[in-house]
């Protein structure tokens, strides 16, 4: 004979499912997979306004963990040519809904680069902000970049 589970226990379990459901949805908008169009401005280097506008494919399994970090990876490689991409570590990502934080420390031509990012994803739209930090011989310089995403079709 089966024992049942007391109603009071039946409303506590369902309002905590229903509570882990609410805060999962809440932490993290969902970002198709697919080809995406991308523009990239970094503002601050010594050349002035760097932009690089291209098409990346980005897989789910890169988007799961941190869709921030996959769209900002894909803009890194985007133009090709002779420029390595920095490598970053993103930490403390915090998401709300749509809208994203996270810290960035990145290794690149540049040097060492401490930084910090926002910004607002949906199922095939980004637009994400990151502020750098780097120390340079004649001081310490600022960079910002900028990237707009938008999903475009199937890889």
């Amino acid at each position: 004979m089966k024992k049942r589970m007391p109603l009071a226990l039946k409303v506590i379990a369902g309002a905590l499912v229903a509570g882990a459901l609410a805060v999962a949805a809440r932490a993290q908008a969902p970002v198709s997979a697919g080809l995406w169009e991308i523009s990239s401005t970094m503002a601050g280097a010594r050349a002035g306004n760097d932009t690089r506008t291209g098409k990346a494919c980005v897989s789910a399994d890169a988007l799961v963990a941190a869709p921030e970090r996959a769209l900002l990876e894909a803009a890194g490689r985007l133009g090709g040519g002779d420029r390595t991409p920095p490598k970053c570590e993103f930490r403390d990502i915090q998401r709300e809904g749509a809208r994203s934080t996270w810290l960035a420390t990145c290794e690149g031509e540049r040097g060492r680069m401490q930084g910090a990012g926002a910004g607002q994803l949906s199922a095939t739209a980004a637009d994400l902000q990151q502020s750098f930090s780097v120390n340079a011989p004649i001081g310490t310089i600022t960079l910002k970049q900028t990237v707009r995403a938008r999903r475009v079709g199937d890889c």
